[in-house]
Parts: structure tokens; C-alpha cells; sequence
């Protein structure tokens, strides 16, 4: 069962060995001369005019003192002039001279038909055949100050040409660059085929370099969407430097775009171009597998490549041109690191890194074609854009391995997100089921209670008013009793008695009915205007005589400016009297009590004050339910029934106004009251007050 991989590099086999290959199979021969400086035509084919030619330095000689030319010295083509020993001095980059060659034609060549096609020449030059001068590029000149430098790789038709031979006479002049001579060896033969050819690899060229733009601007989109996913800008910077590297050697296609471009600018983009070209496929490679690439190793050959790059760009072309090989030697190191490291990716099977492997080789192996064969080491055609088409390419299959491996575990999450929502929906079903009959049961119970509840307070309604009338009646024998009779002085106590027990059985009746009335959902305030200070007069007066039985005095004081309060009188009435009654139970004899009332903006504030036993954190969260028995008990042995204050919050809500209770245990306690200014007559909503 094989792999997904391994079916695509099985299936890609055939596609790699034409990409590497494509140049091989152009239309060219290759015509190494067999007699140093002679070649041979047969009319067929283009040949490649690679091997030696005779260089004649320091001199540009014409048509007849080529054929007289009786020195021995040879070029290599493709190479340059840089290291050539004119006797005991070294010619150098920079200078002048002329290259030539003989063509044997066949006898039965057409030559009406001929052309030859010059690659990159540095720096100058003009073409002779023979006595005629058939084209220029820049102007080549023995004086530095009259040379005009230029690049631009040109096919160069020839004039009808007649006879067994011909000499081919280039002079050449470099005053402005690190390199001078005849880089690479000229194309001669029939015009018809040289274009055919070069149409044929420029087509090639655009084929790629139209897919790399496409893949950059995918790339750079799904980027935008996720930039958590960095190896596709670092893939995009890839297909970036190797267009541009395109675009700047070789036939450089930047010169179809825009004519005239200057040679320095093509040959400083070109540098650049190879400096960074490693440097991102590193950042590309550590950030698809981190765990194998050493991030120190890969940012600093980024930073080395950076640094390359900013000093190219801004020192003369000449300087620039001396880091080439000094980085084409980093590059190998590097390119020999990444191999290792993608090998062990391999041998520990990291997801695509088979066929990135398979990829980045024959990428690798042509960078080291290209470096070997512009040291001129071998002659071999230039497959750095093949290599690197066939190793983008592998990234781009890579990527979409990386997506559809995607599309299937997003699958298998959707399928078992699925399959839990079922199950969960399922329990959720179930347990609702379950909830919905306790509820019900619930539901059913608490009809049940209110029901009870309801019953119960019919009943207490019904036995509170029932209890009334002998209550009233033993209140009214015994008053008579005490007026009419004569009683013993022991009688007169237990009459007294009865009439104490009874006034308290009264107060707690009359509680439990006031309860049940204010708390009923049919209970509104009724409204009306009255005199407040009036109300406060009445209530001090009121209060005194209750408060002198144990020396309480009551410290009264108001703020009140308007005539006239809005409420429920009765209720507001009550509020008070439970508030100041609990002041004097819950207070010691011979002590104070502070009742103010204070008038502000939107309402009037009742301020009751004791300085008696206090609340305790329990007491105050239970102050204001009813039937509590609080913790302090009153302290001449009054009655209490835990309604009071449970009739004093209802009531307060109704009105629309609020509560606060301030205490602390020992430290008396402090109740403040806000009633609204004009309250409209609606119930207010019953809400919980603050305590503090």
C-alpha cells in the first residue's frame, strides 16, 4: 500500500527529469572547438561556439591583422579575461582586447540565412564578420572615460556571406566591473532556429514564472487569512527572489519589459536576488519543520544574507560583484546543512518531508551546477530555474498535501462533533424529560403549599378576628372591675395583669391582620397630601410619655421647608410607631433616642436612632423577616412578635421608598427611611433593601 507521497513523486518522476533536462533539449550542438580557435558549421543545427578563442589584450584588431595574428594566446569560452599572465604581469579585470574565430562552412550550408545570438558580454563590444561591422552594444573603447557600458543579450543577423569561411571578431573593453571578457560562449547559425529556440526557452521561462506569480498571490491571500500559518509568506518570499532572480539573469527577461534598464541596477537586483534566495528557503524550512532547524543557524545566515544585501545596494556594482563567491560557498554549506536536516525529517517521517527531500535535491544539485559553471569549472547550461521551478513545485504539492490532510481531519472532527451533539442531544432529551416531571412534581407541590398557605392565613385571618371580640370583652369586664368593684389590693394586681395580657394579645391580633392586609396583592396605598411637620410634631408627642416610664429621652429635630407630603398617612403612621416602639423596647433605661426627619430633593428621610444592644451580623440579615426571635431581647420585659419590622419593610416598599439598617452589636442601631415626594398611588415593586 503506498503512500500519498510516494504516488506523488512516482507520478512526478517524468515531470522532474524534463524540468532539470529541458535545456539539454533546445535545438543547440555543442561545437567545442577541436583546433583552438576553429569551428565548424555543417548548416544544420545552432552549434554553441564553447572552447577556445584567440584574445589579443590591450589591442582591437581589425579583419586583416586578424589574419596575420601570429600569437598563440587562448581564452576559454565561457570564462573570462580576469587571471591571464601577459608575461610576468597579470592582465586583470579591467581592460581591453579582441576575441576571434574561424567558422568552416559547409559547402552546401545556406548563408543568406545566418545569425548569431550573444549572450552577456562584459562590458562593451562590437562584432565583426569579417571586414564588416555588423552590431554594438555600448560603446567599447581602449579609454576608460569614453566607455559606455551595457547589457543586453541580442541576436545579431549576418550579412549574405560567401565562401568556405568566415571570422567571427568581437572587441571587448571592461573599465567598470569585477569581470571582463566573453562569459558565455555566442549561438551561431540560422536565424529562423536561433529565434525558434529562444522563443521555445523564453516560453518556458514565462510558463514558470506566470505559475510562480499565480502561487505568490494565492499564497500571500491565504496568508491574510491566517497568519499564524508564516511558511506560506516565507514560500511567497521564495517565489519572490527566484522571479526576480529570473527576471535579472540569463536572457534577462527584465530587458523585454523595460528596454535600456541599467546594467548596474540588473546586475545588483541579480546579486541580490542569489544572496537571499537560501536565507528565506531557511526561514521557509525552519518554520515548516521547527523542530529540526536550528533557529540561532538559520537567523543568522538570514541576517549574513540581509547584511550581503544592504552592502550590494549601496557600493559600487564593482565591490558588490567580489561577495559572489564568497556567498556561492555559504550557499553550498548551508544547502549541504539543509539537506542533512531535511534527511533526519525524513528518516523520522515528519509529514511531506519525503518529497520535499526528493525536491530540494535536484533544486540543490542545480544551484551547484550554476555555481560551478560560473566559476567556469563546467560548461553546462544554467539550471538554477529549473531546479528551483521543480523545487517550488514540490512545496506547492506539499502544501496541498498539508491542505487536503487538513480537510480531513477538520472531517473527522465535524463527523465526531457530530456524533457527540447525537449523544448529547440524546442526554440532554432524557435529563430535560427528567427535569420537566420534577418539575411538575414541584410545580404540583407548590400549589399544594400555596393552597395550605392560603388556608392557614384564611384561617389566622379568621381566628384574629374572631379572637378580637373576647379579647375586647375581657379588656372591657376587667377596666369595670377595676372602676366598679372593691378589690383587694392582691386583686387589683391580678387585674391589671389581665388587662396587660390582654392589650398584648390585642397588639399581636391586630399585627397578624395588618400583615396579611398590606402583604396582599389587592392592598394600594391611599394617597393623600398632608402637613410633615405636623406628622413629625405628633409623632415626638406621641412617644414622649411611653419613653419617660424608663427616663428615655428623645432628641427630635427636622429640616422641613415644603407644607405638604404625598402618601399613605396611615401607613407612613405605622412605619414610624413600629420604628420608635422598638427604639424604646430595645433601649436601656436612662438612655436617648434621636428621631429626625430630614427633607431632600426628591423625598423626605425618617432617621431613627438608639443607642441600645444593636443587631448581630444574624440579626441583620433576618431583621426584616417575620416571627423572628432576634438575639436581643427588650429590656423592661416588652412585649415582641417578630412582625414589626417584617410590617415596617412591606409598608415601606408599597410606598415606593426605602430602608437601611446601621448596627453593630452593643453599639445601638440606626434605621433610615426615604419616602418619595409625590408618589402617584401605584404599588411599587417590592424590593430588597440594603442591610448593612
Amino acid at each position: 500500500m503506498h503512500s500519498f507521497a510516494d504516488l506523488i513523486v512516482s507520478r512526478l518522476k517524468p515531470v522532474w527529469a524534463f524540468i532539470c533536462f529541458i535545456s539539454l533539449f533546445i535545438g543547440i550542438h555543442d561545437a567545442s572547438a577541436q583546433i583552438p580557435g576553429v569551428y565548424y558549421y555543417d548548416g544544420k543545427e545552432p552549434i554553441a561556439l564553447k572552447g577556445k578563442w584567440h584574445f589579443v589584450p590591450n589591442s582591437f584588431l581589425d579583419f586583416d591583422q586578424v589574419i596575420t595574428d601570429t600569437s598563440k594566446l587562448f581564452l576559454n569560452v565561457p570564462g573570462n579575461w580576469n587571471s591571464i599572465d601577459l608575461d610576468t604581469t597579470s592582465f586583470g579585470a579591467k581592460g581591453y582586447g579582441t576575441y576571434y574565430a574561424k567558422i568552416n562552412l559547409e559547402a552546401n550550408a545556406d548563408l543568406s540565412d545566418l545569425a548569431i545570438r550573444i549572450p552577456e558580454v562584459g562590458l562593451a563590444y562590437t562584432i565583426f564578420i569579417n571586414d564588416i561591422e555588423v552590431e554594438s552594444l555600448g560603446v567599447p573603447s581602449m579609454n576608460p572615460e569614453n566607455e559606455e557600458p551595457k547589457i543586453d543579450p541580442q541576436i545579431v543577423e549576418f550579412p549574405p556571406l560567401e565562401g568556405e569561411e568566415v571570422y567571427l571578431i568581437i572587441h571587448i573593453s571592461n573599465h567598470n566591473y569585477s569581470y571582463g571578457g566573453l562569459f558565455y560562449p555566442p549561438i551561431f547559425g540560422s536565424e529562423k532556429t536561433i529565434r525558434v529556440n529562444k522563443e521555445r526557452y523564453n516560453t518556458i521561462k514565462l510558463l514558470i514564472l506566470g505559475s510562480v506569480i499565480i502561487l505568490v498571490m494565492y499564497m500571500l491571500y491565504v496568508y491574510s487569512r491566517l497568519e499564524k500559518e508564516r511558511f506560506r509568506l516565507y514560500f511567497s518570499i521564495i517565489c519572490l527572489v527566484l522571479l526576480l532572480h529570473t527576471l535579472t539573469t540569463g536572457d534577462m527577461p527584465l530587458l523585454d519589459i523595460f528596454p535600456g534598464t541599467n546594467w548596474a541596477f540588473l546586475k545588483k537586483m541579480a546579486f541580490t536576488s542569489f544572496f537571499l534566495i537560501g536565507a528565506s528557503n531557511g526561514l521557509f524550512l525552519r518554520e515548516l519543520f521547527p523542530k529540526y532547524f536550528n533557529e540561532k543557524i538559520i537567523y543568522g545566515f538570514s541576517i549574513v544574507s540581509l547584511i550581503a544585501v544592504l552592502f550590494t545596494l549601496f557600493v559600487p556594482i564593482g565591490i558588490g560583484a567580489l561577495l559572489v563567491t564568497p556567498f556561492q560557498i555559504l550557499t553550498v554549506i548551508s544547502g549541504i546543512y539543509f539537506f542533512e536536516r531535511l534527511i533526519r525529517a525524513t528518516y523520522d517521517k515528519a509529514e511531506g518531508s519525503r518529497l520535499l527531500l526528493f525536491g530540494y535535491l535536484l533544486a540543490f544539485l542545480a544551484g551547484i551546477n550554476d555555481i560551478l559553471s560560473t566559476q567556469y569549472i563546467i560548461t553546462t547550461p544554467q539550471m538554477s530555474h529549473f531546479g528551483m521551478f521543480a523545487y517550488i513545485l514540490t512545496l506547492t504539492v506539499i502544501m496541498a498535501m498539508k491542505y487536503v490532510n487538513a480537510l480531513k481531519k477538520n472531517e473527522n472532527i465535524t463527523e465526531s462533533l457530530s456524533l457527540s451533539n447525537e449523544y448529547l442531544e440524546k442526554n440532554i432529551e432524557d435529563r430535560t424529560k427528567k427535569l420537566q416531571h420534577k418539575n411538575d412534581l414541584i410545580d404540583a407541590k407548590n400549589k399544594e403549599l400555596e393552597k395550605a398557605l392560603k388556608d392557614q392565613e384564611d384561617l389566622m385571618a379568621v381566628v384574629a378576628h374572631d379572637l378580637k371580640a373576647p379579647f375586647n370583652q375581657i379588656q372591657e369586664l376587667s377596666n369595670l372591675l377595676m372602676d366598679e368593684a372593691k378589690l383587694k389590693k392582691d386583686h387589683v394586681t391580678y387585674v391589671d395583669m389581665i388587662l396587660k395580657v390582654t392589650d398584648n394579645a390585642r397588639v399581636v391580633i391586630e399585627n397578624l391582620v395588618f400583615i396579611r392586609s398590606y402583604q396582599s396583592d389587592s392592598f394600594t396605598p391611599e394617597m393623600k397630601s398632608f402637613d410633615p411637620i405636623d406628622f413629625f410634631e405628633r409623632k415626638v408627642s406621641t412617644f414622649q410619655s411611653e419613653a419617660l416610664k424608663k427616663k428615655i429621652s428623645i432628641e427630635n429635630a427636622h429640616s422641613i421647608q415644603s407644607k405638604n407630603i404625598t402618601s399613605d398617612e396611615s401607613a407612613l403612621d405605622r412605619i414610624i410607631d413600629n420604628l420608635l416602639s422598638n427604639a424604646i423596647k430595645f433601649s436601656p433605661f436612662e438612655s436617648k433616642i434621636a428621631f429626625e426627619m430630614l427633607e431632600e430633593n426628591d423625598g423626605f428621610v425618617f432617621r431613627i436612632k438608639d443607642y441600645g444592644q444593636g443587631f448581630s451580623k444574624d440579626d441583620k440579615k433576618n431583621a426584616f423577616k417575620k416571627f423572628q426571635k432576634l438575639s436581643t431581647k427588650p429590656t423592661a420585659g416588652e412585649l415582641s412578635t417578630g412582625l414589626g419590622l417584617s410590617i415596617v419593610k412591606t409598608l415601606v416598599d408599597k410606598l415606593g421608598g426605602d430602608i437601611q439598617l446601621y448596627s453593630e452589636k452593643g453599639k445601638g442601631a440606626e434605621f433610615i427611611v426615604k419616602i418619595p415626594k409625590q408618589n402617584k398611588g401605584k404599588a411599587a415593586p417590592v424590593q430588597k433593601s440594603p442591610v448593612v
